[in-house]
């Protein structure tokens, strides 16, 4: 684990980095000891600074080959902010991306918050609806 000094660093230079759209080393070459909730306290730091409103969560990296491909052996997920936010209409601007690429992820709106941990699964996934077909 990281000490705290390490993780303010750390969010530091990842802010820099997307402030300037310019890559950086994967900081587990410089860090190898660093823990998933290492990251995840680095990614909070830096949700916490910006001056935007999170609207949503995400979940990547769902795939095994995408998790093979960035030596990952489990999905992560982030926070999506307002301004992340593009609607089907608008066209992405490649200019705000060090490299832009398109990851398919599978992504559902909840109707209402989730009831909490030790809620059970029959509570947050209500049975389907059945369509009601006419007949002619």
């Amino acid at each position: 684990m990281l000490t705290e000094a390490d993780r303010l660093a750390l969010a530091d230079r990842l802010r820099v980095a997307e402030r300037d759209r310019a890559p950086i080393a994967p900081l587990t070459r410089e860090w190898p000891g660093m823990t998933a909730a290492d990251a995840y306290a680095i990614q909070l730091g830096n949700i916490r600074r910006r001056a935007g409103v999170v609207v949503g969560h995400k979940v990547g990296l769902s795939s095994k080959a995408m998790q093979q491909m960035m030596g990952v052996d489990e999905p992560d997920y982030g926070h999506l902010m307002a301004d992340m936010r593009l609607s089907e209409t608008e066209p992405a601007d490649a200019k705000r991306y060090c490299y832009p690429r398109v990851e398919i992820e599978v992504a559902f709106l909840l109707g209402a918050d989730l009831p909490g941990r030790a809620a059970p699964r029959t509570t947050c996934w209500p049975r389907p609806r059945r369509s009601r077909r006419r007949s002619s």
